[in-house]
């Protein structure tokens, strides 16, 4: 069997499992699921009379807020004050309080 990597053996010899092989099957086994997951959800709304449109803008928005924080996480050394006062502002503005 041919391997990228020389796989590590502990003591009595048995092959550890390497995370970077294991990894991008958890991560597509979820997405799947958060798939299919989804699809259910959508049918069982539109079922139950929910408009398209709004079931779109629904899942858009927690879309939004779900990957809005990792987005300031991992962008934390780019951001300059500026463009977080328009950020505050500009979610400040869709909420109506100013």
């Amino acid at each position: 069997m041919y391997y990228r990597h020389k796989p590590h053996t502990n003591e009595m010899g048995l092959m550890d499992t390497r995370w970077e092989t294991i990894v991008p099957f958890i991560v597509m086994a979820l997405m799947e699921a958060c798939t299919i997951a989804l699809t259910i959800l959508a049918k069982t709304a539109l079922t139950g009379g929910m408009s398209p449109f709004v079931f779109i803008v629904y899942t858009n928005a927690l879309g939004s807020l779900l990957l809005l924080p990792y987005s300031f996480y991992f962008h934390r050394d780019e951001r300059y004050l500026k463009s977080m006062i328009y950020v505050f502002y500009l979610l400040l503005s869709q909420f109506e309080i100013l």
